[in-house]
């Protein structure tokens, strides 16, 4: 799956996260940088993130063997989903325990 300015509001999660380049961890979400204008200046908080939010700002960010609950995810834009498996029930609903991954994620 690639795509560019996602949000999620996970419950929980679990999995592999490779990034790459400068990464800043906690971030406040509303400062977080992803979008230039026509002249090469940054749009403040383009992805509408809440203040005092986690947020991670990094060039480059790879999700390996992710499993979790969502409770809001934004994708705008660009989207391709090769490998993407994905339902959605409403309610509570018992899931399968995942199979944790194993060994080390690949390189882009």
């Amino acid at each position: 799956m690639r795509t560019n300015n996602t949000v999620l509001d996970l419950r929980n999660a679990t999995g592999v996260l490779d990034m790459d380049g400068v990464v800043d961890l906690n971030t406040n979400g509303a400062e977080v940088k992803t979008d230039k204008d026509a002249g090469g200046a940054y749009v403040v908080n383009p992805l509408d993130g809440p203040q005092h939010r986690f947020g991670i700002q990094a060039r480059y960010a790879k999700f390996d063997r992710i499993v979790g609950t969502a409770q809001d995810f934004r994708i705008p834009g660009l989207l391709t989903t090769p490998k993407l498996k994905l339902s959605v029930r409403p309610g509570t609903v018992a899931c399968p325990t995942p199979t944790p991954p194993t060994g080390t994620p690949g390189t882009p």
